[in-house]
């Protein structure tokens, strides 16, 4: 969390034995949680909101993208989607030495 981030890494065990469609839905709900959570906690939102789901050994799914106050009327607001070990590096940003 950061004045202008808020970051969720979700860890599922057993990630690699979901199928793909699966594991889209898992990110689909994981980001409309994050966005809950902001909404319901914070009286500041962050603009930005990631998340990562992670399995046993690298990120399945990396979602990043804007906080959005009304999914209903404003869209889902995700601007970048990366996977695997490749697109880790979409994470470091967020995490400062």
């Amino acid at each position: 969390m950061s004045n202008d981030s808020c970051v969720f890494l979700v860890h599922v065990p057993d990630l690699r034995r979901f199928k793909s469609d699966v594991k889209k839905s898992l990110a689909d709900l994981a980001w409309i949680n994050a966005q809950s959570v902001i909404k319901t906690t914070l009286s500041s939102p962050p603009a930005t909101v990631v998340v990562g789901i992670k399995g046993a050994a690298w990120y399945d799914t990396i979602l990043i993208g804007d906080f959005i106050d009304d999914p209903a009327t404003q869209g889902d607001g995700i601007k970048t989607r990366g996977s695997g070990i490749k697109d880790i590096q979409l994470l470091y940003p967020f995490f400062p030495d």
